[in-house]
This record gives structure tokens, C-alpha cells and sequence, in this order.
């Protein structure tokens, strides 16, 4: 997978969750619960409010192997 994923790397971790997963067919209740779920499962609760560009590599990976769903 090329590092230059497609996500949005002005943007934070959990922008970018909320961005795709805004895709799905989400009560407005739901949508938190989905991010913190997905960034339980690619273990990233700690970086949502971090700008996607200071991300390691294998963060941005994780994160957009979900932001796909």
C-alpha cells in the first residue's frame, strides 16, 4: 500500500473517521459510536485529535485500511 493513502492529512484522525463513515448509513447518534469503535479496532483512540500529516506510516495505513470500510 503506497503511503499516500487517501486520506486527509489537514484534517485529524477523527475528522477523517467521521468523514467516511458519514458515508454509511449512520443515525447522527451512531456516528460517534462508529468512530471510537474504529479507532478502538486499528488502535488509534489516542491520536483522533492528531493531524493525520504527523502520522507514522503504519498509522496512516491503519487508518485508512478502516476510512474504506
Amino acid at each position: 500500500m503506497a503511503q499516500s493513502d487517501a486520506l486527509y492529512e489537514s484534517l485529524t484522525a477523527a475528522e477523517n473517521l467521521s468523514f467516511f463513515v458519514k458515508t454509511k448509513d449512520l443515525t447522527r447518534s451512531s456516528l460517534s459510536a462508529e468512530i471510537a469503535r474504529v479507532a478502538q479496532i486499528v488502535a488509534l483512540t489516542a491520536a483522533l485529535d492528531k493531524k493525520v500529516a504527523l502520522f507514522s506510516g503504519g498509522m496512516k495505513r491503519r487508518l485508512f485500511g478502516h476510512c474504506s470500510f
